[in-house]
């Protein structure tokens, strides 16, 4: 999902198995299954005293309209950001991490892994697999070496055996 997608999911209250909502840019519905830790970290979400926003993650407020809700929507974006950035340094990873980029590595790491696209979509919610297709166009150079080689290797082995 999206940051924004992140951000709008409904509060609940409670928590189950299945966390089921529509995406608010699309309004595709999605289901996502929580695991155990991930569960109680949610329901010890749930019983946190500040609980006036009516979104599950409580990065909005709700209750801003317009401009103010943009500024607070960007603001909460950068200071995710940035605290992302602050994990990745922790742990010794050099490379810009943003909100963005993990969605994106999330969607690579798949389709590297053979996923099919059908699949990768409907992660991602989106509507369309041409969108999916899009946003996964470009084949890592590693990738396309690999294949440029086992190509060659191939050519060049059944050329020896002619001659």
């Amino acid at each position: 999902q999206t940051y924004k997608a992140v951000c709008l999911i409904p509060q609940v209250y409670r928590v189950s198995r299945v966390l089921r909502y529509n995406r608010q840019k699309t309004g595709t519905p999605m289901l996502v299954e929580i695991q155990p830790v991930a569960k109680e970290l949610l329901a010890a979400l749930m019983t946190d005293t500040l609980r006036d926003s009516p979104y599950l993650f409580t990065f909005l407020s709700g209750t801003k309209t317009g401009e103010e809700a943009f500024r607070e929507y960007t603001s909460a974006l950068a200071d995710f950001n940035s605290s992302l950035k602050e994990l990745a340094n922790a742990c010794g990873v050099t490379e810009m991490v943003t909100s963005y980029s993990i969605r994106h590595s999330f969607a690579t790491t798949l389709k590297e892994q053979g996923v099919p696209i059908e699949m990768i979509s409907e992660l991602l919610g989106h509507q369309s697999i041409k969108t999916t297709q899009i946003y996964l166009k470009s084949f890592s150079l590693d990738k396309m070496s690999a294949v440029n080689k086992a190509c060659f290797e191939s050519i060049y082995n059944n050329v020896s055996k002619v001659g």
